[in-house]
């Protein structure tokens, strides 16, 4: 009704307004103002933490809910029927404590898990007048917490090419590395490509992908439904026939929720770098790495004043708190301006540089010769 305001005001939480731990106190006021004498049978405030999937293959709707919070505080005074509310201002605070095994929030092609925070006004005879605004959850994911994380990955990968002519194979020998296999949101990935080409075949660039992996299940038909979309892309040099190369472009991981753990059902995010090569002007799949993205950065990469030497500390201060912009999807809806709405928001980290080796190119001839010299 146009004669009510329904606002929601979230309290702070010492991190940005808006974004909450697992575990955390969530805290507020429900505004409303009436301006005019007026029946109310009900107002009720709702907090929600809902997750859907939905996607179609070969004609056959496939979806899943699942709900991990549901919390009503009744407002309003008792009584069996309509209460007479006069014009003015009324402030209703409330809080809850949000669980610690809620998953994070994220917005996926196919699906999503989102934090609502409603007040519902119902009047007789009229529809229920509601007012809603998301939230953001982040469940913790302390990179520190595992050593595994701290050791590098690595992968070899040879692609072979067949030369009619001579009747004889020659391969592309391509090594990835990187120093650990954990970040967080605002790291670098310090990624180093080695490249032995030892075919005909000129390799015009790389392309590097720093993939987001969700896969969406239907928990009741027991179906998966896999959606890969890149969040980082570079480009760097190639290497031509007969020559090493190596290449050590930085990848900035964007805001983007943790790799996920058994909190959510019906959606699971993973992360990987995939390396492409043009080949003869077609982009070939040459290696993929796994990668592991968590809300605390590893401490030998991490630099802030806040954060004392001690390795102890559990809670270390983003530098500031960013949304993946066009990473967001509104199931059923395609104006921006709405699905915008419940643009989940995630910390970001500054990192201490580290000493890089530089790119480098040269012949197959040119490298056996210093090998022999050593």
């Amino acid at each position: 009704m146009k004669n009510t305001i329904c606002e929601i005001h979230l309290n702070p939480n010492g991190h940005c307004d808006g974004v909450y731990h697992c575990g955390q106190q969530l805290s507020g006021n429900v505004v409303l103002t009436f301006y005019e004498k007026q029946k109310v049978k009900d107002i009720v405030i709702q907090i929600l933490g809902v997750g859907k999937c939905e996607w179609t293959e070969q004609r056959r709707l496939f979806h899943s809910e699942e709900i991990y919070l549901k919390s009503e505080i009744k407002i309003s005074e008792p009584s069996e029927g309509s209460t007479t509310v006069s014009t003015g201002v009324y402030t209703y605070p409330f809080e809850i404590e949000l669980p610690n095994n809620l998953p994070t929030s994220c917005e996926g092609r196919y699906g999503f898990i989102r934090y609502l925070a409603s007040v519902n006004i119902v009047r007789p005879n009229q529809p229920v007048q509601t007012q809603t605004i998301a939230f953001t959850v982040i469940k913790p994911h302390n990179l520190n917490a595992s050593p595994l994380f701290q050791s590098p990955t690595k992968k070899q990968q040879c692609v072979k090419f067949f030369r009619f002519l001579s009747m004889t194979l020659n391969n592309v020998q391509i090594t990835a590395t990187i120093p650990t296999s954990g970040y967080a949101p605002g790291q670098t990935i310090p990624l180093e490509i080695d490249v032995n080409n030892k075919s005909i075949k000129n390799i015009s660039e790389f392309k590097v992908e720093l993939n987001k992996v969700c896969v969406y299940f239907d928990t009741t038909r027991n179906q998966r439904k896999a959606h890969k979309s890149p969040v980082q892309t570079v480009f760097v040099g190639g290497c031509p026939a007969n020559t090493c190369a190596v290449h050590i472009p930085d990848i900035l991981v964007p805001p983007v929720p943790s790799t996920s753990d058994n909190s959510s059902k019906i959606l699971h995010i993973t992360y990987e770098i995939k390396i492409y090569g043009n080949i003869s002007g077609a982009l070939k799949p040459l290696i993929k790495l796994p990668i592991t993205i968590g809300t605390v950065p590893l401490y030998s990469t991490y630099r802030c004043v806040h954060f004392a030497d001690s390795i102890e500390c559990n809670h270390i201060v983003p530098s500031k708190y960013e949304a993946l912009l066009e990473d967001y999807l509104n199931l059923g809806d395609s104006e921006n301006d709405k699905r915008n709405q419940y643009a989940p928001i995630y910390p970001m980290f500054s990192v201490r540089p580290t000493k890089r080796r530089q790119n480098s190119e040269q012949s197959l001839e040119s490298s056996s010769e210093q090998s022999g010299t050593d």
